[in-house]
């Protein structure tokens, strides 16, 4: 079984997407010295591995780290500063950060949404053919 992307704007988007998510986390891991940064810059290489090589999980695999980083954390990171706002009694919120998060929330349902809609996992033909046979 191999992966298919039925669009090739998109396959390149997303390759491009992640590359500079591994840049970026390159880029955190000298300038902060975080050593933390290797932990999604081995997702984000292991996600952009499987992609290149039209794995048969590379759907579920952008479905789940789309799901978790790019969906969930933002969210959840937008959350903690509105709360943030009840918590300290101020009124001020980071704007920079809370657009920042919206916008990855946004961009992640987009991919989403992509992903469901034009990414298949095709079966080999030799595999179609015993799975008939035993349906049958």
């Amino acid at each position: 079984m191999k992966t298919i992307f039925k669009n090739k704007r998109f396959f390149y988007l997303l390759i491009s997407f992640i590359a500079l998510l591994i840049l970026w986390n390159f880029y955190v891991l000298i300038q902060a010295k975080n050593y933390w940064a290797f932990l999604p810059i081995s997702i984000e290489a292991i996600l952009l591995a499987l992609i290149l090589t039209y794995n048969q999980y590379a759907r579920i695999a952008i479905l789940v780290w789309t799901a978790i980083f790019i969906i969930m954390s933002p969210a959840l990171s937008a959350l903690g500063s509105i709360l943030g706002i009840y918590d300290n009694g101020s009124t001020e919120i980071n704007t920079y950060s809370f657009a920042f998060n919206l916008g990855s929330i946004i961009a992640g349902i987009f991919i989403v949404d992509y992903t469901r809609r034009t990414v298949i996992v095709q079966r080999g033909i030799s595999e179609s053919l015993s799975s008939e046979i035993i349906e049958h």
